[in-house]
């Protein structure tokens, strides 16, 4: 019967200089452990390359990107509208805490100044921007 040869190998990372096993699909290719960081750096430096390489390329290809962008406007329609105005709202209800505030304790007034904080926030936002409550039974 003749012998099967793992794939599997210890190498050592080019970014992190770590020892690593490697994965049987692609061992011999394979340069890096399986730390984000370093496949990110060993990417970017890739990248890097490839567009020193070929650099006519790369700036015709960047020259496109920045047209694309500039003519679709920065891509304004990706992000939401913003809200409208809150602050006299918030500052209504800033003058009716401090009212309050100022007839209580100061103790009293510390311990409910998580609770009027968060009623601030929720007060702020608009109905568009709430997430909807999803039912665990779903």
């Amino acid at each position: 019967m003749a012998k099967q040869k793992s794939r599997v190998k210890r190498k050592r990372c080019t970014e992190c200089r770590c020892w690593f096993l490697t994965d049987r699909r692609n061992g011999r290719r394979q340069k890096t452990c399986g730390a984000e960081r370093c496949r990110c750096s060993r990417r970017r430096k890739v990248a890097r390359r490839r567009r020193q390489r070929e650099l006519l390329v790369h700036r015709d290809a960047e020259r496109e990107r920045q047209r694309t962008c500039r003519e679709g406007g920065g891509g304004a329609t990706c992000h939401a509208p913003t809200s409208g105005c809150n602050s006299p709202e918030i500052r209504k209800k800033l003058r009716e805490v401090w009212d309050n505030a100022s007839a209580a304790s100061r103790a009293y007034f510390e311990r409910s100044m998580p609770g009027i904080f968060r009623e601030i926030m929720r007060s702020g936002e608009t109905t568009e921007t709430r997430p909807e409550r999803m039912s665990r039974a779903d």
